[in-house]
C-alpha cells in the first residue's frame, strides 16, 4: 500500500495530509477511481488511528485522503488545539476539492455511484475484523 504526504490550502492555511493510493481497479471507471476524504473527530489528528481505516479502504481499491484540521497535528494555523466546527467544515470541503480535482498528480472523480456508504462500511468491516 502506497502512502504519500501532501499539503493543500483551506482558508489560506496549509493543511497536512496523506494520500493512500487505491490498489487494483475494482471501483475504477471511466471517470477515475473513487476517493474517500477523512479526518479525525474534533481535535484528533490523522496519526491517531486513521491509518488502519485508510489502509483498508486503499487495499479495497479506493483512494483515500486523510488530513489534519487547521490548528491541529502537522497542519498550520492558529490558534493551536482549538476546534472550530465552521473551520473543520471548510477544511473538509477543501479536502474534497483536492481529492476531486487533483491528488498527487492524478485526476480523481467522485464515486459516480461506484461506491456508496454501505459498500464503504462493508469494506471496513471485512478488512478490520479480528482474525479467527
Amino acid at each position: 500500500m502506497k502512502r504519500d504526504s501532501l499539503t493543500f490550502v483551506s482558508a489560506g492555511v496549509d493543511l497536512d495530509g496523506w494520500h493512500f493510493t487505491g490498489e487494483g481497479a475494482a471501483y475504477e471507471g471511466a471517470s477515475g477511481r473513487p476517493a474517500v476524504v477523512m479526518a479525525h473527530g474534533l481535535g484528533g489528528t490523522k496519526d491517531s488511528g486513521l491509518e488502519p481505516f485508510a489502509s483498508a479502504l486503499a487495499e479495497a481499491g479506493l483512494d483515500v485522503l486523510a488530513f489534519d484540521y487547521r490548528g491541529f497535528g502537522a497542519s498550520g494555523g492558529t490558534p493551536r488545539q482549538r476546534a472550530s466546527m465552521t473551520g473543520q467544515v471548510e477544511d473538509y470541503r477543501a479536502g474534497k476539492d483536492k481529492a476531486f480535482n487533483s491528488l498527487v498528480g492524478q485526476v480523481m472523480k467522485a464515486t459516480q455511484g461506484k461506491a456508496n456508504p454501505a459498500q464503504v462500511s462493508e469494506i471496513l468491516k471485512r478488512r478490520l475484523a479480528p482474525a479467527g
